[in-house]
């Protein structure tokens, strides 16, 4: 993985002034510490552009079998204002090894979650021959 436990980590800043944000694997993430041993991280896994289409909508519900089966709890909603559809999860550990594992858990599911909607996207294309 990217992240070194020793250096360079953006996780050690994390852990001691409380948010960050960094780029990894085409995402951008945001990572809080909340109250007490509690973090969140969150990455837009979709962007609409303008609107966020109807196969796109469709494809959040009922959860794909890889969401389901993720060795991580997240969330996936949409924020209308931005169109724009977001991961999140949160975990309990202070120690950086297992929060390495976290995220690298998060960023597998960001990945599996970001190619299986631009997979429905795709059914919103209008097909034109010429």
């Amino acid at each position: 993985m990217w992240l070194d436990a020793k250096k360079n980590n953006p996780l050690l800043d994390l852990m001691k002034s409380g948010s960050i944000q960094f780029d990894y694997a085409g995402f951008s993430f945001v990572a809080k510490r909340e109250k007490g041993r509690f973090f969140s991280f969150s990455t837009v896994v979709y962007s609409g552009g303008n609107y966020v289409p109807k196969s796109v909508r469709q494809a959040l519900y009922p959860l794909p079998c890889f969401h389901q089966d993720a060795a991580i709890s997240a969330n996936i909603f949409i924020c209308e204002q931005e169109y724009q559809i977001f991961l999140e999860a949160k975990t309990d550990v202070s120690l950086l090894g297992p929060l390495l594992h976290f995220l690298e858990l998060f960023v597998d599911l960001a990945v599996e979650w970001r190619y299986y909607l631009e997979e429905y996207e795709k059914r919103d294309f209008i097909h034109v021959s010429i």
